[in-house]
């Protein structure tokens, strides 16, 4: 009984670690349509919420933010990500952590719009950075956050409207221990024996 409640704790926390972000990712969102669409559920790993994605190719076809900072805001390739409306928007993984190591960001209209990133870990906030961005270039933003499931970017009502570009997230799961995947092969060849023998009694 022992053996068997070890290797169903130890089966889903690989299943945990499985569903993750990918080990170490940069997000440029270059391969979604960048036609304004809403970025998925389950993209790079990651849920997100208020988030969709632009391209400069479609930047003519949008005339209100043709002329914007939205020019500056693919940092790699021509996508970005742009918070709908203006809102408030996140991401997170709806299992395991992260590390948030940095991000690009671009404000559309504000020549100095500040914006609030709050890092949290199961609905607690435990990390948060506010700075100012431009609308004639994106800024390199490093965060450097261990251990945290969500992320909220809150622009800051300056007056000159509060919609930003962001590009290449920096993101990387946090792995498990280097000896957890070997030990669990073991529990479960234990297991496996366990039950063959159970069997054969």
């Amino acid at each position: 009984m022992k053996i068997t409640a070890l290797a169903t704790a130890l089966f889903g926390a690989l299943l945990i670690s499985s569903a993750a972000p990918a080990a170490a990712a940069v997000i440029t969102f270059d391969n979604l349509p960048g036609d304004d669409s809403t970025i998925a559920n389950g993209y790079s790993g990651l849920s997100w919420w208020d988030f969709s994605s632009v391209s400069n190719a479609y930047l003519p076809v949008a005339q209100e933010i043709s002329t914007s900072g939205f020019d500056y805001s693919a940092v790699s390739g021509t996508n970005f990500a742009t918070n709908d409306f203006g809102n408030p928007a996140e991401f997170w993984a709806d299992k395991g952590t992260f590390n948030f190591k940095s991000a690009y960001f671009t404000s559309a209209y504000d020549a100095n719009q500040a914006i609030t990133v709050t890092g949290m870990l199961n609905g607690n906030a435990l990390y948060s950075q506010t700075f100012s961005v431009t609308n004639t270039g994106p800024t390199l933003v490093t965060f450097d956050w261990a251990g945290i499931n969500e992320v909220v970017v809150s622009p800051i009502d300056n007056g000159n409207g509060t919609v930003f570009g962001m590009d290449n997230l920096n993101i990387s799961a946090v792995p498990l221990p280097s000896g957890l995947p070997l030990f669990g092969s073991a529990i479960l060849g234990l297991l496996l024996v366990s039950r063959n023998r159970a069997r054969e009694a």
